[in-house]
């Protein structure tokens, strides 16, 4: 079993001492206020707090502390099980932390309601995986805020399992299987390997109880000799190493029992053929000592070429480096080989927490860290699939990698446009977004991206998104981010305002299709209660303006048209654009008209449909074309028209 922790000290009855541990962290972390530290565990002791939470508390804040987290994260590392049992409240916590302190404890409280998930809960089973992937977007969103929302919850999940094993089954079972789809893989993005292998060996433990005891005990069984061996080897190697003149801290390796049952499963081999069973780690100076000493092990052990992996020269995504080798010893053995610089190890073992230390004095994050981080948050924007394939999967080959004006490299999933790119650049960007500049030309705002191309977005002076991004059809946003963070400015709106838009857009669309704006026949097949919701909901965008018009063909047995008129500016090459228009949206033309207006600066264009068994195109298809010919700039208006009757002007 992995160990993310130092063990808690115990008295001879197997308590905790918390008095023990707070001289600890008084004596080796002078950064700490350890008094204060103290005062918060005699509250919670004169609170009569069960034990198990007293225990839980001083388990995350012990992880937090070896991470090198600050005094807020301690205290709420401490208090934190607690809070989530209701058993302390605001009040009880405000001595304890200030105002910053008080606000990560809040974005925590957030994180906890948004990924709440009871797989036993059939309203929550009805819903999808969309409600789910909500719940992962909140807890990376609160990620990027301030990452210590992130190790905090992995932690507070490590301590859980531990105290899990007096649960009923299915309870532990629940939490297994949920820290292996979204924990686990979160502690590895963020490059937190004994997090990450803590979480999946305790899952492991209670998903496959069996099959962890049978290994465990296949590890255990002959663990006097391995250790003996592995120390020889370490004695070996360190001594081979320092006749080659290279500097270099030689240990054994943890082993990791999910990892081992992994491969023995995957490759169908027994435990003597996975390598890493027994393991040595070589720590030296820099990169060209890493190779060197690679150099000696090869020559003093039999490598295996197929085991042999890279990853200085070709690093994880998380930024994980170091050399892995496999060997046959000296008496047969076969074992693993890692070699890193310290610093390469230091990355492995703390991760993002290598950036962020209470020993930093203003606790900042390098900035390509944080762009990094950023990236996370789309791991979801690709669609489809519950959200353990979204975290777990490699979506390489679908995403583009764009850059800022000042060089930051972005990625985004394949089909991105400019307004995804603001919105992953900064909210109040995205809402302000006018304008983009691909590569210094000016560009359409929906207009797909390009890997290798740099973005600069044109801003207005209000921060106020527009509706037209929503609907689908018009290709302005891809990625869930930016449509989330776009219907959340709508839905702040006040519920007037926001029915006052609904109901413009609806005139909007009945303006085109050339129909009455009342809404009576309606609602009988949209749904909704009132027309006033279904107002809302068009502003907002939960229903979007071809399902309007869906809505329409559906109440309306009559033909509404079979024209389009199109009332333009007079410029060279607008008919030709008009017909592609056409063309995209798969309207078939039966004929086609054009007469010059007003001293021949404006035309109109009448276009006859192609009627199939007395019937045009779809009104949503329609819809979309004129839509898409009004954003035209030379064009003052389009709407269909029936030829027969002659239509309404306007």
């Amino acid at each position: 079993m992995v160990r993310v922790r130092e063990a808690l000290p115990r008295d001879a009855e197997g308590s905790v001492e918390e008095d023990v541990w707070l001289a600890s962290v008084a004596l080796e972390h002078e950064e700490l206020d350890a008094e204060l530290l103290g005062r918060v565990l005699a509250h919670m002791r004169e609170r009569n707090l069960p034990v198990p939470l007293r225990e839980a508390g001083l388990d995350i804040a012990q992880m937090l502390l070896e991470l090198q987290f600050d005094q807020d994260a301690l205290v709420i590392g401490l208090v934190y099980r607690a809070w989530r049992s209701q058993a302390l409240t605001r009040e009880d916590l405000n001595p304890f932390l200030g105002a910053e302190g008080l606000q990560l404890l809040a974005a925590l409280d957030r994180v906890e309601q948004a990924h709440e998930l009871n797989r036993q809960n059939p309203p929550m089973l009805r819903s999808g995986h969309e409600e789910q992937i909500e719940n992962v977007r909140l807890l990376l969103e609160s990620l990027i805020d301030d990452v210590r929302v992130a190790l905090i919850k992995l932690c507070e999940r490590v301590a859980v399992l531990r105290m899990a094993k007096d649960r009923e089954q299915a309870r532990r079972e629940e939490l297994a299987q949920e820290s292996l789809d979204l924990f686990a893989p979160l502690a590895g993005r963020l490059g937190l390997w004994r997090i990450k292998w803590a979480l999946e060996d305790l899952a492991f433990r209670y998903l496959e109880p069996a099959t962890y005891q049978q290994l465990a005990r296949a590890l255990d069984g002959k663990r006097e000799e391995r250790e003996r061996r592995v120390a020889e080897l370490v004695v070996d190697l360190r001594r081979m190493l320092e006749t080659a003149g290279i500097d270099a801290d030689v240990s054994g390796r943890a082993k990791h029992l999910y990892s081992i049952w992994r491969k023995m499963r995957a490759k169908g081999v027994e435990i003597d053929r996975i390598y890493d069973a027994r393991a040595l780690r070589v720590l030296v100076r820099d990169a060209d000592a890493c190779y060197r000493a690679l150099g000696v092990i090869h020559a003093a052990w039999q490598h295996l070429p197929d085991e042999f992996d890279d990853y200085i020269a070709n690093p994880k995504e998380n930024g994980y480096q170091s050399l892995h080798t496999a060997v046959i010893g000296p008496n047969g053995d076969t074992l693993e080989v890692q070699i890193r610089t310290h610093a390469m190890h230091e990355e492995a073992e703390f991760g993002v927490c290598a950036h962020w230390s209470y020993k930093e004095p203003q606790r900042r994050m390098a900035n390509d860290r944080v762009g990094w981080l950023r990236q996370i948050l789309e791991w979801h924007d690709d669609g489809g699939g519950p959200y353990a394939t979204l975290l777990q999967g490699n979506f390489h080959d679908q995403r583009i990698y764009v850059s800022t004006p000042e060089g930051h490299v972005l990625d985004l999933p394949r089909g991105a446009t400019a307004v995804d790119f603001a919105y992953r650049v900064h909210t109040q960007i995205g809402h302000s977004a006018r304008g983009a500049l691909v590569d210094g030309r000016p560009t359409r705002l929906s207009t797909p991206l390009q890997t290798g191309q740099r973005v600069a977005i044109s801003t207005g002076s209000e921060q106020r998104p527009l509706r037209v991004w929503l609907d689908e059809h018009h290709g302005f946003v891809v990625t869930t981010r930016a449509r989330s963070k776009i219907q959340g400015w709508f839905r702040r709106l006040p519920p007037g305002e926001l029915e006052l838009l609904g109901r413009r857009l609806w005139h909007g669309i009945c303006r085109r299709l050339n129909c009455d704006p009342r809404v009576t026949d309606l609602m009988a097949s949209s749904g909704f209660v009132s027309d006033s919701e279904l107002f809302r909901a068009l502003g907002c965008g939960d229903c979007s303006t071809l399902e309007m018009a869906a809505l329409l063909q559906d109440a309306r047995e009559d033909a509404l048209g079979d024209a389009i008129v199109v009332r333009a500016r007079n410029v060279t090459g607008l008919l030709a654009r008009l017909a592609n228009l056409f063309s995209d949206q798969q309207v078939e033309l039966a004929s086609t008209r054009a007469e010059l207006m007003g001293e021949h600066e404006n035309v109109e264009f009448e276009f006859g449909l192609q009627t199939t068994n007395g019937s045009t195109a779809p009104l949503a298809t329609i819809l979309a074309l004129l839509e898409r010919i009004e954003r035209l700039r030379a064009v003052l208006s389009a709407r269909l028209q029936c030829t027969q009757t002659g239509g309404s002007e306007g």
